[in-house]
């Protein structure tokens, strides 16, 4: 958790996904009140992460239309990060 309490010093607005083997409340709870947002397990990754990583993404876009994004993220306006991932969909098709 120390790594999420880096990054949201640093950069305040950004949203963390974290996925994890681990099961545990306790470790839900230390990664929320570390600054992630979101706190996928792998037993429920098919069903949480794209959901998690979706509303990230609508987040980041957002701070980018009210046009804080390039001083609290320090990086262009022009985001690197893609559209949502569309359930069942490749981010690299073959």
């Amino acid at each position: 958790m120390a790594f999420t309490r880096l990054v949201k010093t640093r950069w305040p607005e950004a949203s963390i996904v974290i996925l994890s083997a681990f099961h545990g409340e306790a470790d839900a709870r230390a990664a929320r009140e570390a600054g992630a947002a979101h706190y996928v397990t792998k037993d429920r990754l098919f069903a949480d992460l794209v959901p998690a990583v979706n509303q990230a993404l609508d987040r980041h876009e957002d701070i980018d239309r009210a046009g804080s994004s390039e001083t609290a993220l320090n990086t262009p306006s022009a985001s690197p990060i893609a559209a949502p991932i569309a359930p069942g969909t490749e981010r690299n098709p073959k």
